[in-house]
Order: structure tokens, then C-alpha cells, then sequence
């Protein structure tokens, strides 16, 4: 009861009250939504509940202090102004509030930055960026993968729980053991994650969303772990058979070992080497990971076909209103109109950066958050 009160009085405050107002639809729908299921004795619940309300009083916390970890946190007083990390929040929401339009469901959760220095997470509807990416805005692509995380949280838009997906990791798994179920519960919701990523923000450019998603996945080590190597094998096979090909179903016979030599060839120089494994043990759990988990692809691609057809990314990357928007910001100039595709503005400064192989300068970074905050500001849900 504090937290909400403490927010309706920073919502309240005539200088800085704007910067809560992202927090309001989850305030007042999603959080009681999830309180109202709470029964005494669920501990997923309680543990959700918990952890949720944590996100929430970060999110609470960060908006009122403007720059968390700084000197003005530890004295305890309020951001004065609306800048610092409240703009950059408002910017990157532009990424999850259009993707959720894309599958026609209002986003109801809010951005935070920085919790418990994760990397790119989710958290019931709240997504969290990284520090490291705060100001770096060509690196905010990693939000396609937890916006894909959100949206099949949501039963009303994927249900996780259905009898389909329990028959299909029956049939795969057979009588394994419960605990091992679970493992690969969570590689579905993984794989959903990764190929609403795909369809959404890609389409056919699977070249582009190997190499964006490549340092992600072996920024620990420099190695790729045998995970990820059998999710990037199913995205493969999702954008080969289903984007490109347009298919609707996977074909009834494929030579799964052959199809993994397409794929380590598609990879080209991108590190492949799983540690501890030889090639042919990790080719191996790619084709056994494939052959579970292909009927909830389906599952997927027919959700996400009712949305309309994939991303045409060479289209939005071509149209002459995208690409003046970008050169405006390489110019180190403020986009003021309404940035329609922020995805794809993202990826072109991401190849922008690629191509050149260096960084962005800070005018040009500073530049490209002003413009996504600018067109959120403007674009935002009354």
C-alpha cells in the first residue's frame, strides 16, 4: 500500500509527475490482474508476486531519482528535472509499446534499466535494459527477444500451459522425469522468444539477425553453449521452412543432418565450437531439440501468422522516410517527426556501425535517443 501511494504522490507532483505516468497501466491493471489469482499456499504465485513487486518499486525508485547510482540516490532527494534516466526509458519503451502493436495487444508494462545488473530480462510485463546499453541505443535490438518473452507470457496471446504443448513434449520426451520437463519448458518459452524476434523484426533477414544476436550469446565466454546452438538451429529451420518458404507446417521428412550442415554453413565465421562437445554431439542435440520441439513451432507460426505476414525489413530499410531519419541522426541532428518503425531505424544504425566497424559517435547516440523520446512522447497512449 506504500508503493501506490508513494506513486500517486509522485504522479501527482507538478515538476516531475509525466515521468510516472508509463507506470500507470500496470498499476492499475496488470498488477492487480496477477494479485487477484494469488491463492495462500501457490508458491509460484507468491514467487512471481514477490518478484514483481520488487521490479515495480525499482521502477518506482529509478523514475524518481532520475540517474540510479548516483550522489542524489544515496541523499535521497528527487530528480528535479525530467532528463537523465527517464528520457532514455521513454525512448527504448518505443521498441516493446510497437512490437505489442504489431500483435495488436496494448503493452501494459514499463521499462527499468539496471535490476540487479541483469542483462536483457523480463519480469512479468517488465522488461530490463541493461546499464551498459543505457546509452547505447543500436544495442537496444536486445529488447526484441524479451518483448517475444512478454507477449507469450500473456495467455491471451500464447498459452503456454495447453494441452498441445504438453502432448507434443510428451511425445518427444517420453517418460522423462519431471524436473527434466521443466528444462525444457523454459527452451519453449526460449524458442518463442526467439522466433517472434525472427518474424517480427527480421523476416528474411536471417544473415542480419545471426550476426546482431551472435555477441549476445557468447558474451560470457566467447563461446557458444549447446543451448544456444540448438535454439539458432530452430530459428533456422523456422526461417527457412516457414518465412521464406511460406510454409505452414514443417515438411513430413527432412534430413535433419543435412539441414544442420546448411545451418553451420549459413553461421560461416561466427564461432560454432561448443565446448566440451564435438561437432557431432552438438549436431546431435540440435536435431533431437528440432525433433521436440517442431510441433510448438507450428504452434507459434500459426499465432503469429494471425497477426499479419512477417517483417519486411528490406522494404522499411529502403523507404526513403527511414532512411532520412537515420542520416538526420548520423548527422548527429534530432528526428522530430514520428519514427513509425523504430526496429528497423535500430537496425539500420546497428548496420550503420557494423559496416564501419566502430563505434557510434556520442553525438550520433544522444541524437537517436532524443528522436525515439521524441516520438514516444508524441505517439504515447492517452
Amino acid at each position: 500500500m506504500n508503493l501506490y501511494f508513494g506513486l500517486i504522490n509522485l504522479m501527482h507532483d507538478p515538476v516531475i509527475g509525466t515521468c510516472f505516468a508509463d507506470l500507470r497501466p500496470f498499476a492499475t491493471k496488470r498488477l492487480p490482474m496477477l494479485l487477484q489469482k494469488f491463492t495462500i499456499g501457490d508458491e509460484y504465485l507468491k514467487n512471481l508476486v514477490d518478484s514483481v513487486v520488487d521490479v515495480f518499486q525499482y521502477g518506482v525508485e529509478e523514475r524518481a531519482h532520475g540517474a540510479f547510482l548516483s550522489l542524489e540516490q544515496l541523499e535521497g532527494s528527487l530528480s528535479p528535472t525530467k532528463a537523465g534516466i527517464q528520457r532514455v526509458l521513454a525512448a527504448a519503451s518505443l521498441i516493446p509499446r510497437t512490437l505489442f502493436s504489431r500483435i495488436h495487444r496494448p503493452w501494459q508494462g514499463f521499462l527499468v534499466a539496471g535490476y540487479y545488473n541483469e542483462f536483457f530480462s523480463s519480469h512479468y510485463d517488465v522488461i530490463n535494459l541493461p546499464f551498459k546499453y543505457l546509452f547505447h541505443p543500436q544495442e537496444w535490438i536486445g529488447l526484441f527477444h524479451e518483448t517475444g518473452h512478454v507477449a507469450i507470457f500473456d495467455t491471451n496471446f500464447f498459452n503456454m500451459d495447453s494441452v498441445k504443448i504438453t502432448a507434443a513434449l510428451k511425445r518427444g520426451l517420453h517418460a522423462a522425469p519431471e524436473e527434466e520437463y521443466e528444462v525444457w519448458r523454459e527452451l519453449v518459452f526460449e524458442v518463442g522468444a526467439d522466433l517472434f524476434d525472427l518474424y517480427f523484426c527480421y523476416g528474411e533477414d536471417f544473415g542480419g539477425y545471426l550476426s546482431n544476436i551472435w555477441p549476445f550469446l557468447i558474451r560470457v565466454s566467447g563461446s557458444l553453449c549447446e543451448e544456444y546452438f540448438v535454439r539458432s538451429f530452430i530459428a533456422y529451420e523456422y526461417w527457412k521452412h516457414f518465412i521464406c518458404a511460406r510454409r505452414s507446417r514443417f515438411p513430413a521428412t527432412l534430413s535433419l543432418r543435412e539441414e544442420v550442415g546448411s545451418f553451420r554453413e549459413k553461421l560461416g565465421k561466427l564461432t560454432q565450437d561448443v565446448p566440451g562437445r564435438s561437432r557431432r554431439q552438438a549436431d546431435d542435440a540440435a536435431i533431437f531439440g528440432f525433433s521436440v520441439l517442431a510441433p510448438i513451432v507450428d504452434l507459434y507460426h500459426h499465432r503469429f501468422r494471425q497477426q499479419g505476414p512477417p517483417k519486411n525489413l528490406g522494404r522499411s530499410l529502403a523507404s526513403p522516410v527511414l532512411r532520412a531519419q537515420v542520416n538526420t541522426v548520423l548527422r548527429g541532428g534530432v528526428v522530430t517527426q514520428r519514427i513509425s518503425s523504430p526496429d528497423a531505424f535500430l537496425l539500420a544504425l546497428k548496420r550503420h556501425q557494423t559496416e564501419r566497424n566502430e563505434e557510434l559517435p556520442l553525438s550520433v547516440r544522444l541524437a537517436t535517443i532524443l528522436s525515439l523520446w521524441h516520438s514516444a512522447v508524441t505517439d504515447r497512449p492517452r
